[in-house]
């Protein structure tokens, strides 16, 4: 079965939806700049809204900070990520 790809458009803060403004916005203030996974999921406002809940609430865990840059880094690695 081939699979069908799909573009989805990477947004900038003037471009994305305007409920995902503000996500973004906060974004840039935490990291100094939107990550394109971040930009790209700002296409689906709820998409993006739940994965920095899900960012904050993985920040409260009991890892350190970077025990926690270990998990994601090897996720990405994982699931070859290009983001």
């Amino acid at each position: 079965m081939k699979s069908e790809r799909r573009d989805f458009p990477v947004h900038y803060l003037a471009t994305a939806p305007g409920e995902s403004r503000p996500l973004l916005a906060k974004t840039e203030k935490a990291f100094g700049m939107i990550p394109n996974l971040e930009r790209t999921m700002a296409e689906a406002p709820v998409l993006l809204e739940g994965y920095g809940q899900l960012w904050e609430s993985f920040g409260k865990s009991s890892f350190s900070a970077i025990e926690q840059q270990v998990v994601m880094q090897a996720v990405n690695v994982r699931h070859a990520c290009y983001y």
